[in-house]
């Protein structure tokens, strides 16, 4: 009885031996189709990035180059210029490992209009302040996106689908100026320029050198943006003791009010007559801000996107201005959904003064000039900062 007991036990240990095999092989065939699976799906998703991005910029371009591009074309010539100008650039991308050469991105150009807070495409609508970019292997503007493994179940390809669409924004401006003395003096030191007098700035002076660069922003967000105004406020308080002269000075003056590019020959003009009247005074950076942003807020009608852009050559002047702090100024034009960016002239130690204002404000510290080239590139970078904002 024992052994067959015995034996009936060593016959099931045999007839259990390898059960799991069949297990571990069903396992072993969905961890590799898992696996398919995740690489498939994670190409997809590189894939239909690297396609918006191209969309994105394909978008982008038609819009800079229709707006920069007047004096070469008028009209209809002009926008097929845009197109196949985007066009040409998205032939450049590599999409899924493919360059895609043989498709043109679909491009459309139209008006962005904004209706209770919602922003709306209207294609062929004019007067032209938008484009729209369209990327779909379903109607040939891409090319499908070849798969690894989805072979096996059926699938050879990926189509996606990717849109942008980007506008010329409503956006207000003031550009906020020191015009204090040191502003006649040289961009790259300490020193007057040839012949000139310290009231009276003259050509290689940091005030001369910002006019330059100005007129360069003037002009280039005139020619990309005609949903923008721009004010004008200057800021030059009282000078060191003895010099009644300056002691008269306000501390901010709103030169300009907001204006749309029809207007904005009166900042021009203002700017070149500080050229005749003399610079002087000290550096009041709180009452240039908190002017800049009663100027804003003055009129709202633009919308939500309000910039102030701080331009100087110095620190808050604490002998005259100690209890005003600049970065506070910044910090209230925040709260009113005011970014305030900021740009140092010169070779002044005011660098870190005028980071924390921006980062107070919102905004952001465009850097150092040392020469008027520098400046130029600066407001061109603010050009494009301020000119298209992407709606969807």
């Amino acid at each position: 009885m024992k052994n067959l007991r015995a034996n009936v036990r060593l016959a099931n240990q045999v007839n259990r031996r390898g059960a799991m095999i069949p297990l571990v092989g069903v396992m072993m065939v969905l961890l590799l189709i898992f696996v398919a699976l995740m690489i498939d799906t994670s190409w997809m998703a590189l894939s239909k990035t690297e396609q918006q991005m191209a969309v994105d910029e394909a978008s982008r371009c038609a819009l800079t180059y229709l707006a920069t591009n007047k004096s070469k074309a008028t009209g209809e010539e002009r926008e097929a210029e845009a197109i196949a100008f985007a066009q040409n650039l998205f032939k450049l991308d590599t999409i899924g490992g493919k360059l895609q050469s043989n498709v043109n991105v679909g491009i459309e150009l139209g008006q962005v209009e904004e209706v209770a807070g919602v922003r709306n495409f209207l294609p062929n609508a004019r007067p032209i302040n938008g484009v729209r970019g369209t990327s779909d292997s379903n109607n040939g503007t891409l090319e499908p996106i070849k798969l690894f493994f989805a072979n096996l179940f059926g699938v050879s390809d990926f189509k996606p689908k990717s849109t942008a669409v980007l506008a010329c924004r409503p956006i207000d401006i003031v550009i906020c100026v020191d015009a204090s003395g040191s502003m006649s003096r040289v961009i790259d030191g300490t020193t007057l320029p040839p012949g000139a007098v310290s009231d009276h700035p003259a050509p290689g002076s940091r005030w001369f050198d910002l006019l330059v660069a100005l007129n360069v922003f003037l002009e280039g967000m005139q020619e990309r943006n005609s949903l923008v105004r721009i004010g004008l406020v200057t800021f030059g308080g009282a000078g060191p003791v003895g010099t009644p002269k300056d002691l008269t000075l306000p501390p901010a003056v709103t030169e300009v009010s907001l204006v749309d590019s029809t207007g904005w020959s009166q900042t021009q003009t203002v700017l070149q007559g500080y050229g005749v009247l003399g610079l002087q005074g000290s550096t009041d950076i709180s009452a240039g801000i908190r002017a800049s942003t009663a100027l804003l807020m003055s009129d709202t009608s633009n919308g939500m996107n309000r910039f102030i852009i701080v331009m100087s050559d110095g620190e808050q002047y604490t002998p005259y201005y100690a209890a005003d702090i600049p970065e506070i100024a910044a910090a209230e034009a925040a709260a009113l959904n005011i970014s305030v960016h900021t740009l140092l002239i010169g070779p002044s130690s005011a660098g870190p003064q005028l980071v924390r204002v921006a980062l107070a404000g919102n905004g952001q510290f465009y850097g150092q000039s040392l020469s008027q080239s520098d400046l130029v590139a600066t407001f061109q970078t603010l050009m494009s900062r301020f000119a298209f904002s992407l709606v969807e």
